[in-house]
């Protein structure tokens, strides 16, 4: 089990690792218990401008900075977004928006590999995309029985995509198999435009114990992020107005 730092003191742990999730049952028990009331997983937020400091949900739900943390990716999906022009800040609903990288839904919708929105050059810069391509991470970390929401920018999804290939190379390993740390760094875009990158690294692989309790909890996260991803159609973005990154994520 990793050990806890200065940096990492906003973690909540437990002695028995993720044991706890052999009391919970996610479709009978909380969506039972939140009977019409909705669930809404809390989000963690990516930094702008190359900060290094993750803003994590806190105890009493204030958002606390943080420099890295510790949790199970449980399920992860592609999420690409269009607004129509410059984000604004408001709660405009987004153009259009695909939940799995392949198809979209709204203007102009349809194939997002040949869609003219999708390709380099057609953003307002005349070099970047129009539609944001994001990772949607659920991570869930010790001691908790709600994931967390973790939305990377395009400017981490290769390093995650290198992160998820190289630990699978090696290990055979899926990523709800073993604990990931969460870190950033500082890094600069060809155009000279300094942005934060979420940095990965695999801290313990599960107990024998742990192993089948996460993956059926992940199976679990996985069903109800997939019944529930076109309810947030109108839920927005916010993006980093230099870098074009999007920083808070989705809900759900």
């Amino acid at each position: 089990m990793a050990k806890q730092t200065e940096s990492t003191a906003l973690l909540v742990q437990s002695e028995d690792g993720y044991l706890s999730l052999a009391d919970v049952d996610f479709k009978n028990d909380i969506l039972s218990e939140l009977n019409g009331l909705g669930l809404e997983f809390e989000k963690i937020k990516m930094p702008a401008g190359g900060g290094l400091m993750f803003e994590v949900p806190g105890e009493d739900g204030e958002l606390e900075p943080i420099k890295e943390f510790f949790g199970i990716i449980l399920h992860h999906h592609p999420v690409f977004v269009r607004y129509a022009g410059k984000y604004s800040g408001s709660n405009s609903p987004p153009e259009c928006i695909s939940f799995d990288g392949v198809t979209g839904h709204g203007n102009p919708g349809g194939e997002c590999e040949h869609c003219q929105y999708n390709q380099f050059g057609s953003g307002d810069d005349g070099k970047s995309k129009a539609c944001k391509n994001c990772q949607k991470l659920f991570i869930l970390r010790e001691g908790e029985l709600f994931p967390l929401v973790l939305l990377l920018p395009r400017g981490s999804r290769e390093g995650f995509r290198k992160f998820i290939t190289n630990t699978f190379s090696k290990t055979k390993k899926r990523c709800f198999q073993y604990v990931t740390r969460f870190s950033l760094r500082k890094a600069t875009s060809q155009d000279n435009i300094t942005f934060s990158q979420t940095q990965f690294a695999r801290d313990r692989f599960l107990t024998e114990a742990e192993l089948p309790l996460v993956a059926a909890y992940a199976e679990q996260i996985k069903a109800y992020s997939q019944n529930t991803n076109h309810s947030t159609h109108t839920d927005a973005l916010v993006v980093d107005e230099e870098s074009g990154e999007v920083i808070q994520p989705l809900g759900r």
